[in-house]
């Protein structure tokens, strides 16, 4: 009810925060800073605005820090952290179930886009994960489902590197189903 009261920016913010779980590091919110409150959300249906200052940080930081204030999140160094998880669960299920696929894709891609070579190893998990949950979005589009099921290659090498045995089974498996039923003949 809490969060329902909010400003609709705040409500984007926390929607774009728990889509990632129960917390994210600020820098990834950075790289997403760029289109996930204007290509994902929608916070143009009117209701309260935020001018809490804060020049020079991004938009969406700003918003969460003012979840802060309200208490309904928390700042350990960089990370963001949903002060309860059933905060969390609420400020992600006011995302439309039917549109949650499209908010994980566009938010992977954005990660994608805008991460360096040597940051995107670091979040590769995240990064994946995120394209995972917005899977059923690119059934149709081979390119893009080879493109993931590389990554998820990637991500399951680097799981088995770190002994997270079940965490690299899970992301093979994933790349697999994504591959087209005739894979051996074309990409042998």
């Amino acid at each position: 009810d809490k969060i329902m009261r909010l400003p609709n920016e705040v409500k984007a913010a926390m929607k774009v925060a728990a889509c990632f779980g129960s917390h994210c590091d600020g820098s990834l919110l950075r790289l997403v800073e760029s289109g996930a409150v204007a290509e994902v959300t929608d916070v143009s249906d009117g209701g309260a605005s935020v001018d809490e200052g804060g020049a020079g940080e991004p938009e969406l930081i700003r918003m969460l820090e003012f979840a802060i204030h309200e208490g309904l999140m928390d700042k350990v160094g960089p990370v963001f952290r949903f002060s309860h998880d059933q905060i969390q669960l609420a400020a992600y299920s006011l995302i439309p179930e039917l549109k949650r696929g499209a908010w994980h894709l566009r938010l992977g891609d954005l990660l994608l886009e805008n991460a360096s070579p040597s940051v995107l190893e670091e979040m590769l998990f995240v990064v994946v994960d995120q394209l995972n949950r917005g899977r059923a979005l690119i059934e149709d589009d081979v390119d893009k489902r080879l493109d993931l099921a590389k990554l998820n290659m990637r991500a399951g090498k680097k799981a088995i590197s770190s002994a997270t045995f079940t965490s690299a089974a899970s992301y093979l498996k994933e790349g697999i189903l994504l591959l087209p039923p005739n894979h051996w003949n074309d990409d042998y």
